[in-house]
């Protein structure tokens, strides 16, 4: 199967590692801006990439016209990402991209429409649903382990890292650039949509507060089975990137752990020493970015279904879009159906 990827900084060079790890995958085109050439040729000889094109943004269209490549990964900036999805659907590609697919939802739908109509799927980079450890808690849940569920909270912070101005002002803010993945986990672990939904906000780096945005949030959602949802987000702690999720239902609670980075503790008499969790999330969810391509791959190779539905995206979107208003307007929000 032959791929392209479109947008080769961080996330890009991510999906390129674990796609050239799959046997059944080559990867044709690499394409991006000039500037960054210099790395992408660094890139191929580090992963033996002896007959692969690079492209210019503006050549994207070679690419994509290629009837030899089914499927393309968009990794892109937030605003190329539309027209890329658009005009690979049209030339009958496949799409993996990247969240958020667009910041306005009526985009994000007219692409799952135009998928649809095509016969073709679009993949939105949902990789926490990917990570063993979150999979059995799903697993648990649905097989009704832990009886009525009562409570979902997920915790999401991360050391300082995507904090200059031009990326901040163009990300959407928190919700919609990283709060999505935890709107996507939460309903999809409680198999249901939720009525309600109430935020705060505040940040305590002005640039933030420069770009009209916040570095930390929490979140709480009421669901109509009675379960209620909780979310704290933080862009900016100083020990590492902290993921923890926890259930509490009427049978039992399940709880899901930091990993750390090795395994070894030293103990003395005055103290144990641990090692220390992952640094970020590239690093924490290895696993779940190399599962979320796999699953892609069977997609395309008609060996499943996406489980990354398009009716999900959408919602994980209006949540963002609720969560932002409720922020702003200081009120609790009803989610339209």
């Amino acid at each position: 199967m032959e791929v392209a990827i479109f947008g080769v900084g961080r996330i890009g060079q991510i999906h390129l590692g674990h796609l050239v790890d799959e046997r059944r995958v080559r990867v044709t085109y690499l394409v991006d801006h000039e500037p960054v050439h210099e790395t992408i040729k660094d890139l191929t000889q580090k992963h033996s990439l002896t007959d692969v094109t690079i492209l210019k943004t503006e050549d994207a269209h070679m690419a994509i016209k290629d009837e030899k490549v089914k499927a393309i990964f968009v990794c892109t900036p937030v605003g190329q990402k539309v027209e890329l999805i658009t005009k690979g659907l049209q030339s009958g590609k496949h799409v993996f991209c990247e969240k958020p697919i667009s910041l306005i939802k009526d985009e994000v739908e007219s692409c799952y429409k135009m998928a649809n109509d095509h016969g073709l799927t679009i993949q939105c980079g949902f990789n926490k649903r990917f990570d063993t450890s979150v999979r059995q808690l799903h697993d648990k849940i649905r097989q009704g382990e832990l009886g009525q569920l009562r409570m979902i909270k997920l915790t999401a912070r991360e050391l300082p890292g995507l904090t200059w101005k031009e990326y901040l002002l163009s990300s959407g803010g928190i919700f919609i650039d990283t709060v999505v993945h935890e709107f996507d986990l939460m309903c999809w672990l409680a198999g249901e949509r939720p009525r309600y939904i109430t935020s705060f906000g505040h940040t305590q780096n002005q640039l933030f507060e420069e770009c009209g945005d916040v570095d930390g949030a929490v979140i709480l959602l009421k669901f109509s089975s009675g379960l209620m949802g909780f979310i704290e987000s933080f862009r900016s702690v100083p020990y590492g990137y902290d993921q923890r999720f926890e259930v509490l239902g009427s049978d039992g609670m399940t709880v899901v752990t930091n990993p750390k980075i090795t395994n070894i503790e030293n103990w003395t008499k005055d103290s144990i020493h641990t090692s220390p969790i992952w640094q970020n999330g590239l690093t924490r969810y290895t696993e779940g970015y190399r599962e979320e391509v796999r699953h892609f791959l069977d997609v395309v190779e008609g060996k499943c279904e996406c489980t990354v539905k398009g009716d999900e995206v959408l919602l994980v979107h209006l949540l963002a879009e609720c969560a932002a208003r409720s922020m702003r307007e200081g009120r609790v929000i009803e989610i339209p159906n």
